[in-house]
């Protein structure tokens, strides 16, 4: 039983600390994303592959948001439930 304790109880508050890492890890992601999103607009904006690139960095940037912020809820929970 205390096999099953161990890898299926509750752990400590400090665990917390992962989902906060990786939203982190997300907020800066997201934020790259975001400013490799202006160069494309200012860089590119003449070219020919301008919309594939744009809908490629914008969903970039949505996917890395979603990241952040999943992680950021995660780490709330994670919080309040102990």
């Amino acid at each position: 039983m205390d096999y099953f304790n161990n890898l299926f109880g509750p752990l400590d508050k400090d665990k917390c600390d992962y989902f906060f890492i990786l939203s982190l890890i997300g907020l800066i992601a997201f934020i790259s994303s975001v400013m490799m999103l202006l160069t494309i607009m200012l860089r590119h904006s003449g070219k020919k592959s301008f919309n594939q690139m744009m809908i490629t960095s914008l969903m970039f940037t949505f996917s890395n948001f979603l990241i952040y912020f999943s992680n950021r809820i995660f780490y709330n929970m994670c919080l309040n439930s102990m």
